[in-house]
């Protein structure tokens, strides 16, 4: 429970959204974008009644160190039970009509196209309030120019992107954040970077009350 002083003061919610597939009960990516849509962006701003602004931080796994990726998956294989989704190809993971939560959950390609799905579907979401989505995961990534991906050089970010909504039409425009690269993989990491956005800070003409949230499965 948010205590009523935050709760009716709170301008910005920043969320850790990297929990969301593991609590989603959908079979299509529409399905799968109306869950998020419904209990969790409109759950915000009727709980929240002075917000404008929700920053949504997904996993980045071109970022995630691959000694963490090594030790989280020996942990998960350990208590799952074997299955072939790491056979299904891209579309059936996830798409309008397909959501496969096996794959999205426990193989690495279904985990990377879950966390940037969001990003290229949340325009179709039917959101009218006067609010600015920004999401943060890696569906905008800068490309690697190396012949040998084993020793890339590049400087690697992804980029954000920002949506605008308004309360008499919904889906206003959207447009990249190009002055963030943003490099770290893990969602609670990024989250925090947000608290410091100073962009944010100083166009506001108020004090900023954020209230942070985690969308993971340990919490439910």
């Amino acid at each position: 429970m948010v205590p009523a002083h935050i709760r009716n003061n709170a301008n910005l919610s920043i969320v850790e959204f990297a929990g969301t597939k593991f609590k989603v009960f959908a079979s299509s990516g529409q399905q799968y974008v109306q869950f998020v849509s419904n209990a969790i962006i409109k759950k915000l701003v009727s709980s929240l009644p002075n917000l404008d602004r929700i920053i949504i931080c997904e996993e980045k796994y071109s970022f995630t160190p691959d000694d963490f990726k090594a030790s989280t998956r020996l942990k998960r294989e350990k208590k799952e039970k074997i299955t072939i989704a790491h056979l299904k190809e891209e579309n059936e993971i996830v798409s309008q009509e397909n959501f496969s939560k096996q794959a999205a959950v426990s193989t690495m390609p279904g985990k990377k196209l879950i966390s940037k799905f969001l990003t290229k579907q949340l325009k179709y979401v039917d959101l009218k309030n006067n609010l600015i989505v920004d999401i943060d995961s890696e569906a905008y990534l800068s490309e690697c120019e190396c012949q040998n991906d084993d020793h890339c050089q590049c400087d690697l970010y992804a980029t954000p992107v920002r949506f605008y909504f308004k309360k008499e039409s919904g889906y206003d425009r959207e447009e990249l954040m190009n002055s963030i690269k943003q490099r770290k993989g893990e969602a609670e990491m990024s989250q925090a970077d947000w608290l410091f956005d100073k962009e944010y800070n100083r166009k506001s003409k108020r004090w900023t009350m954020c209230g942070q949230f985690f969308c993971n499965i340990s919490r439910y």
